[in-house]
């Protein structure tokens, strides 16, 4: 709802990460209109990008942080009005999402071919190492390497050269 919008907006920028209350902050208020509308004031007019920048605003359910201190630590799974739902957790081990079947957004054009996941799992790994003994032994299905010995010399794998485990060097086309 409109009220969801201005309330998400209002509660980030106050008690939320400070990076909200930097990044919005050519923003000066959000109100609801009615129902359906919002008006955000901007304190500047020249920054195109404003409009932009405002879209990008989390929504959160201003009915569910009612009755919960929005700045307290917890494990609770928030309410939340995205594509997947978080089914079961361990902190600081892995996430299981689960696709949210009357999804609000699900008809989208720009949502078209996307969601296509009923599940998905994610593993949190506390260093490089046994993401790629996780990757090589097919516990995972993707891993961004990022450091240069790493990839020229950890890969070097049967599952490379099967063809199961794809090697791919993407150009950054940036000068080193």
């Amino acid at each position: 709802t409109a009220e969801d919008v201005a309330w998400s907006f209002e509660t980030l920028v106050s008690q939320g990460n400070p990076q909200y209350r930097f990044y919005y902050s050519a923003v000066s208020s959000a109100e609801a209109l009615d129902a359906a509308r919002v008006r955000f004031t901007f304190r500047e007019s020249n920054n195109r990008e404003l409009p932009l920048i405002v879209g990008q605003l989390p929504i959160l359910p201003k009915h569910y942080w009612a009755t919960r201190d929005f700045g307290a630590t917890t494990l609770d799974p928030p309410l939340g009005s995205g594509p997947y739902q978080i089914r079961e957790f361990e902190a600081g081990r892995f996430t299981i999402r689960e696709r949210v079947e009357d999804y609000w957004g699900l008809g989208l054009a720009v949502r078209r071919g996307m969601q296509n996941f009923q599940t998905i799992r994610t593993d949190f790994f506390r260093d490089a190492t046994p993401i790629r003994l996780a990757l090589k032994a097919g516990d995972i299905d993707f891993r961004l390497e990022n450091q240069a010995k790493a990839w020229a010399e950890d890969y070097n794998v049967s599952v490379v050269d099967k063809g199961w485990l794809k090697k791919e060097l993407v150009a950054n086309r940036r000068p080193t």
